[in-house]
């Protein structure tokens, strides 16, 4: 049961105004980076992306994971080796050791880390993200029975899509 009252909902984070029609979080950091956002305020940022599975889904638009480089002995192409338009060029570098919620955890963060230096540091890397807002984006390790948030079994491009919705603003 909900024991809040009316006066004690949060405010938009944006206005702090109006109360949000929903929130935009961090994955892996679930309530300590969550951006109450009203409806205007939403809109006004703009759309993030749609995750979605690379075979389960035929109609995405770009494909986020890591790529073969089609070279015998050579690195899967990802995020840290990989420039825009190249695919992979969003790829989480960071692979899982074992199928563990740690693990997985782990990785997202390590990703998180890469993603948010890397927007730091290229700013063309940061407009090409940017142009990727409403466009489906696709991965091998998205099920088809995924929904973040809430699902509590994240892809690393549902961090890409907190970056875009201004989550990591203040890092």
């Amino acid at each position: 049961m909900n024991s809040r009252t009316p006066g004690s909902w949060p405010l938009c984070n944006d206005c702090g105004e109006r109360r949000p029609k929903g929130f935009v979080q961090c994955p892996v950091d679930n309530e300590d980076l969550r951006v109450p956002l009203c409806e205007e305020c939403s809109n006004e940022r703009g759309p993030g992306i749609e995750v979605c599975h690379v075979r389960y889904d035929s109609d995405w638009e770009v494909n986020g994971g890591r790529i073969s480089a089609n070279v015998p002995g050579s690195e899967k192409r990802h995020l840290d080796n990989t420039s825009f338009p190249a695919p992979g060029w969003l790829g989480n570098p960071h692979q899982m050791e074992n199928e563990s919620g740690a693990e997985r955890w782990r990785v997202l963060r390590a990703y998180r880390q890469d993603l948010l230096n890397k927007l730091r540091e290229d700013s063309l890397f940061a407009f090409h993200l940017g142009e990727l807002r409403g466009c489906r984006v696709a991965c091998w390790c998205r099920s088809s029975l995924e929904t973040w948030p809430g699902d509590r079994d994240p892809c690393h491009l549902d961090i890409v899509h907190a970056a875009l919705m201004g989550v990591y603003a203040d890092r």
